[in-house]
């Protein structure tokens, strides 16, 4: 099973909680990103997404460079551990709402995972699975023509969800 540690991105980039909303979206739109990872104290974290600055930009008339990454930030962030399964990390990102969950291990960010690496991974390990379930079947109904038959179909089936990757 396919764990967080093989598929999350390892270069977060990171703002300071007394970072102005500026040097966020800056950040943001030179690498592509929708959120940052703020970095408080303790070995905590903090998150700030698109979703929030649009709320803000929406809400609140003050000028983005008056106004603290603080002020509207997501804290504490749920984390996960780099151990953390694909489905357990998935599951807790539907719950709470999330798209993104940063990673920590001893107390440091090490990563994140966002909800399209999920998607990605889960469709993997699901095809996979699938392809192990039919190698047993294969191997168990060797010689019966009718059934080698429904396994090369759905063979067949699993290849072409690989190749629309």
């Amino acid at each position: 099973m396919t764990i967080v540690k093989d598929i999350m991105n390892k270069g977060v980039i990171t703002v300071n909680p007394s970072d102005n909303l500026l040097v966020a979206a800056e950040k943001m739109v030179k690498h592509g990103i929708g959120s940052l990872v703020v970095i408080l104290e303790e070995k905590k974290l903090g998150v700030i997404t698109e979703q929030d600055f649009l709320k803000f930009l929406v809400n609140d008339r003050r000028n983005v460079v008056e106004v603290k990454v603080q002020e509207i930030m997501t804290a504490p962030a749920v984390v996960g551990a780099p151990t953390t399964n694909i489905y357990e990390a998935s599951k807790i990102m539907q719950e709470k709402g999330f798209r993104r969950l940063p990673i920590m291990e001893n107390g440091a960010l090490v990563g994140i995972v966002t909800q399209t690496d999920l998607n990605q991974a889960l469709r993997e390990d699901t095809i996979r699975e699938m392809r192990a379930k039919l190698d047993e079947l294969e191997r168990m109904n060797k010689g019966k023509s009718e059934k080698a038959v429904e396994i090369q179909k759905l063979k067949s089936v699993i290849d072409e969800m690989q190749e629309s990757e």
